[in-house]
């Protein structure tokens, strides 16, 4: 089904506050479309009342000019609709290969993103309860990330808000 315009937009305004683009090389499982999915996928159906589909996650980067980089080619920003083109299909062959062959390694099916690893674990960990061993520095660093967090989520509602009582009335 994918996003409406206003999902869509909540999303892209996440992105670009919490992950911004690196245009680094680096590939890790961090920042691997697995993994940005399912820390994205945390905050928005916690915070926001919706899920979001690695399609939609992957759209999302493609519409902010982000760069990708796959097994099958180098690093590329994508500048030209062709390009997105080539993404689009590139997503496609890899969740057939996912399917066909659910044990092969990794590396061989996936995609990455030119994103922090770094910032990608800390809004997944910031969506987790906090151990009770964990060191003062990792607990602060994650409350920051909570705090951040919920500041936007606030942002969305206000702006949801404002948005509902803009609307014109319906008299009768």
């Amino acid at each position: 089904m994918g996003l409406n315009h206003q999902q869509k937009r909540l999303l892209d305004q996440f992105v670009l506050e919490f992950l911004p683009n690196t245009g680094e090389k680096r590939i890790n499982a961090s920042n691997s479309l697995q993994s940005v999915h399912r820390s994205l996928n945390s905050v928005f159906s916690k915070n926001a009342g919706f899920e979001l589909s690695e399609r939609d996650v992957i759209d999302c980067f493609i519409r902010l000019n982000f760069g990708f980089r796959t097994h099958l080619e180098k690093w590329s920003q994508l500048k030209i609709p062709s390009t997105i083109g080539f993404y689009e299909h590139v997503y496609e062959e890899i969740l057939s290969i996912r399917k066909e062959f659910p044990n092969s390694a990794p590396d061989e099916h996936t995609i990455n993103i030119s994103v922090r690893g770094f910032d990608v674990q800390e809004i997944r960990l910031s969506q987790r309860s906090i151990a009770e061993t964990t060191s003062p520095e990792k607990v602060n660093s994650r409350r920051k990330m909570q705090i951040r967090i919920a500041d936007f989520s606030l942002q969305i509602r206000l702006s949801s808000l404002l948005f509902d009582l803009m609307k014109p009335h319906e008299t009768h």
